[in-house]
């Protein structure tokens, strides 16, 4: 296991299994399977885990990670239990008790099983005065079927994509990006 930050890689005999989301995925399926049905997640999580979530019967609420507001304070009590969808130690610790009860062999066929997921986010920094407007135009931008959102940072924005191969989240992203520009030139001529 590698466990950084923002990153967690599984491997097993040498070769990378999955990585972090797809890990997040595999384990919230299970907890799918054992009966669960409610779940508290970051507002930044994957859209393919509420879809899967929301697809099997559950429901779903969101918290912010960097919230102070007190009408998020039982969702975020209620995500304390699920740290390993936000905290890669917590992830790792959940990941090595599935290991110790399924073996590697049982580990590696049920990650098989779940669908791979894939994130890329490109940096976007335009104007300050642009920046709302970008936010609100971003939904019509988006595609039926593709997993793209635009973030505001503090300095920058974030174009987030999410794809079930790397070179789809990545061409998903630069296309939103081109968009994003086209948006911003007509803007700009006013």
């Amino acid at each position: 296991m590698e466990v950084f930050h923002g990153a967690f890689n599984f491997f097993l005999n040498g070769k990378r299994l999955a990585y972090t989301e797809k890990l997040r995925l595999y384990l919230l399926d299970q907890e799918l399977r054992e009966g669960r049905r409610r779940f508290d997640l970051p507002r930044n999580s994957p859209k393919i885990f509420v879809e899967h979530v929301l697809a099997r019967g559950g429901e779903v609420a969101h918290f912010s990670l960097n919230s102070t507001l007190r009408e998020e304070r039982l969702p975020r009590a209620r995500a304390a239990r699920d740290r390993w969808l936000f905290d890669n130690a917590h992830l790792a610790a959940c990941l090595l008790s599935r290991f110790s009860e399924l073996g590697e062999t049982g580990l590696a066929r049920e990650l098989k099983n779940t669908p791979e997921v894939y994130i890329t986010t490109l940096r976007y920094e335009p104007p300050e005065e642009n920046k709302a407007k970008l936010l609100a135009m971003a939904e019509e931008l988006i595609k039926e079927g593709k997993k793209v959102r635009l973030e505001s940072g503090f300095y920058a924005m974030k174009i987030i994509s999410e794809a079930s191969s790397f070179e789809a989240a990545l061409e998903h992203a630069f296309e939103f990006r081109g968009k994003i520009n086209e948006i911003e030139e007509k803007i700009g001529r006013g």
